[in-house]
């Protein structure tokens, strides 16, 4: 989350978003447990021709290790994860 936020601003050409964000989320850590659903993961999306990039493997790897649904507006990539819940915002 941490990532996307500053990639977000880096390409936009505009400053930092995150210390808006913090203040609502916890940042979890990409741990041993969540790199190895990740690896998991990875391997099955490919296998099905339907992979969503590392990036959004490791968002969803971390979600699914901690029982966590989802928020995004990219129903199209999170969608392909078996047992992910994906809220759409509304």
């Amino acid at each position: 989350m941490v990532y996307e936020v500053e990639f977000g601003a880096a390409r936009a050409g505009r400053t930092s978003d995150l210390s808006t964000v913090l203040p609502y989320v916890e940042v979890l850590e990409i741990d041993q447990r969540s790199a190895e659903q990740a690896a998991q993961l990875h391997s099955l999306l490919i296998s099905r021709n339907q992979d969503i990039g590392i990036k959004d493997v490791f968002i969803a790897a971390t979600c699914l290790v901690h029982t966590l649904p989802i928020l995004t507006y990219n129903m199209d990539h999170f969608s392909r994860v078996p047992g992910l819940q994906v809220i759409p915002p509304s």
